[in-house]
């Protein structure tokens, strides 16, 4: 089973509706191997080529000592992008579309 910093979820998060996809990835990366060390929302700064910091956060960083590191952005719902408008958007459960942050840049 995968190291997870932290170790469990409170269960205020797993009950609250806007986290349901972070919660089953979690649940499902407890599944890789002892090898694998799971972040759980991860805090960032960005202030490259002189650019103004802005913060952000990562819902998952996956750390492989073989491997290396990967960064995974959770999504509930569909997801879609209407190269058009160049505007981003998910579906959630209810079939309601929402506007939201290019996931790529985010």
């Amino acid at each position: 089973m995968a190291r997870t910093f932290p170790s469990t979820l409170p269960l205020w998060l797993r009950e609250d509706p806007k986290h349901r996809a972070e919660v089953k990835v979690f649940d499902r990366l407890l599944e890789l191997g002892d090898e694998h060390t799971v972040f759980y929302r991860v805090a960032w700064h960005d202030g490259a080529d002189g650019r103004p910091v802005r913060d952000g956060e990562g819902d998952f960083v996956i750390a492989h000592p073989d491997r290396g590191i990967l960064c995974l952005e959770v999504k509930g719902g569909g997801i879609g992008y209407d190269g058009s408008t160049q505007e981003w958007w998910s579906i959630d459960r209810t079939s309601e579309r929402h506007q939201i942050k290019d996931p790529v840049n985010q």
